[in-house]
C-alpha cells in the first residue's frame, strides 16, 4: 500500500514501530522526480548538509545539476549546518514524519 494512501492512524502506527525499533534515527519522506526510494531513516545528529549528500547519492544528477532541499508544508529551506533533529522537531507533521521535497536546478549553464 502506498504511503500517501494510508490513513493517518496507519502512518502513525508504522512510524511509532520504526522509532521504537530505531530510537537513534528519524523518519523522513522525500518527494521529487525520479525517486526510487522515498522513505529514509537517518541518524538524528547529522546536519542538513550531510542528509543532502546522502540524498545526492540516491538521485542521478548530471554534472551541471544541483539539488535544493525543502522541508515541511511550506517547503522551507534550512541552513546547511542545522542538525536534522532540530528540523524534525520544528517541522514534523501530525503523523510524526518529516516531509521534504527536492528540486533539480542547472547551475553551470
Amino acid at each position: 500500500m502506498k504511503w500517501s494512501s494510508q490513513s493517518l492512524q496507519q502512518r502513525q502506527d508504522s512510524i511509532l514501530r520504526l522509532m521504537k525499533r530505531y530510537p537513534d534515527k528519524l523518519p523522513i519522506y522525500v518527494d521529487g522526480e525520479n525517486m526510487l526510494q522515498n522513505k529514509f531513516l537517518v541518524p538524528y545528529d547529522i546536519t542538513v548538509s550531510q542528509f543532502l549528500h546522502m540524498l545526492r547519492e540516491k538521485i542521478q544528477l548530471g554534472s551541471t545539476e544541483s539539488i535544493f532541499l525543502f522541508f515541511g508544508k511550506r517547503r522551507e529551506i534550512m541552513a546547511s549546518n542545522m542538525i536534522i533533529r532540530e528540523v524534525y522537531d520544528r517541522l514534523k507533521e501530525e503523523d510524526d514524519m518529516l516531509y521534504a521535497f527536492y528540486s533539480k536546478e542547472n547551475v553551470f549553464g
